[in-house]
């Protein structure tokens, strides 16, 4: 295995800190090679400089801690692997193009590139126009990895966009959920009930959060019918 210098890990723990500090956690000063994540104040767990997590067991017995723990740790690889794609990927070349853009994907006319700021890795997706030249239809995706692949999968033909759910759409399927399985008539078995929960954690995957989404539209409404009333 490759070892991997001060610098790089440096970097990474700097662009991890940024994508942590977005999703409500707590990074801590580098200590002995690792970078300490802490959550409500209270220690979670260590990134290692390869995208790897340490907790210990006692960390994670608060409420909502495996949860937390999860979700750190997903940043972190999803954060060593374009990290480790910015690094060798080439500079994209491109008439009208100007700044520090890498190509990490070409496929089918379309292109998925990182760029580097002070205030992290932000990424974007293109098409080539008709020469091969220069780029036109940018999508602009910030520092949501993620949803840059997404659509440059979406836009090279390499997933059908029907298959693809909005952010949106996952919130009223998650709300679904939660109101079928609260509904005083429900019919459902133990089994269903522990499906319709693996959907609802596999949403929370796919969009960090979307639980607190729901609980503050299903409060809005409760509000709003009660002005009515």
């Amino acid at each position: 295995m490759k070892e991997i210098d001060n610098e790089t890990r440096d970097m990474y723990f700097a662009e991890a800190a940024i994508r942590l500090w977005e999703a409500g956690f707590e990074p801590q000063p580098q200590d002995d090679g690792l970078l300490p994540v802490d959550w409500q104040s209270t220690r979670l767990c260590r990134l290692t400089a390869g995208g790897g997590a340490q907790f210990h067991a006692e960390d994670l017995e608060r409420d909502g801690g495996r949860a937390a723990f999860d979700r750190a740790a997903e940043i972190a690889a999803t954060t060593a692997e374009y990290m480790r794609l910015m690094e060798t990927a080439p500079p994209l070349k491109a008439t009208g193009l100007s700044g520090d853009y890498r190509l990490l994907a070409d496929f089918n006319g379309s292109v998925l590139a990182g760029h580097p700021t002070s205030h992290g890795t932000e990424f974007v997706t293109w098409e080539w126009d008709y020469q091969h030249t220069g780029m036109w239809q940018g999508h602009y995706y910030g520092g949501n990895y993620a949803g840059a692949k997404q659509d440059f999968a979406v836009r090279a033909g390499l997933i059908p966009r029907e298959m693809m759910f909005s952010e949106e759409q996952l919130v009223d399927l998650c709300r679904c959920c939660a109101q079928a399985l609260a509904s005083p008539d429900s019919t459902f078995t133990y089994d269903d009930e522990q499906r319709i929960g693996g959907i609802q954690e596999q949403i929370e995957r796919l969009c960090p959060g979307v639980m607190e989404r729901v609980a503050a539209q299903e409060l809005s409404q409760q509000n709003q019918t009660q002005i009515m009333c």
